[in-house]
């Protein structure tokens, strides 16, 4: 049994829950067309309607508090926590959700989210909305590839600011350094996820 307290029906590609008292024990999985039933040393634990799509079936009394908080979690929860502290991280999440086309569920993106609202908290306001807006306009949808932006602009900030050269008034050339290094760091971002697709195909 894993640690958030579900097992695992590789078939279905659903994840059941069983009592969180249990984590850690061998189980045994037995299923019908339309039941999932889950034993430990022969006892049955847990009994579950079967459901066929990815997802979690869960039952209150199962889980862990910490478990629990997870499973009550939504899109909708992450895009108010996204509203309150930046309007570029909520149209990132808005097109992360509804990019994935149903190919993927939506608590495939929360451990995602969680983490883009980690770096948030630790980066200036603007170089923080600024790292979103590129990450939207290449779709660069995880939170590594939003960390990976965010020091590319934050790196090129400081080195302008401490470039012993007046600063043009043209707000187009200011940009251009950075612009160069951001696309070079994009590149390398679509460049990563190619090699992975291909490894996967």
């Amino acid at each position: 049994m894993q640690q958030n307290g579900h097992v695992y029906l590789s078939c279905d590609k659903h994840y059941y829950s069983v009592p969180y008292t249990l984590i850690g024990c061998k189980a045994k999985i037995i299923f019908t067309s339309t039941l999932v039933k889950v034993y430990v040393r022969g006892e049955l634990i847990a009994t579950h309607r079967r459901d066929r799509s990815f997802g979690y079936t869960s039952v209150e009394e199962h889980l862990a508090s910490n478990t629990l908080a997870f499973t009550k979690r939504s899109a909708s929860y992450y895009k108010d926590r996204a509203k309150s502290v930046s309007d570029a991280l909520l149209s990132l999440f808005d097109s992360m959700f509804a990019g994935s086309n149903g190919s993927c569920p939506p608590e495939y993106y929360y451990k995602t989210c969680d983490m883009m609202l980690r770096l948030q908290r630790s980066y200036p306001e603007d170089v923080f909305e600024e790292a979103c807006e590129i990450c939207l306009e290449n779709r660069l949808f995880t939170g590594k590839r939003l960390e990976n932006v965010l020091k590319t602009v934050q790196q090129s900030r400081h080195a302008m600011d401490s470039a012993a050269v007046p600063k043009p008034t043209d707000h187009a050339n200011m940009r251009g350094c950075l612009q160069a290094r951001i696309q070079s760091a994009v590149l390398h971002c679509q460049q990563a996820d190619g090699r992975a697709q291909a490894c996967q195909t």
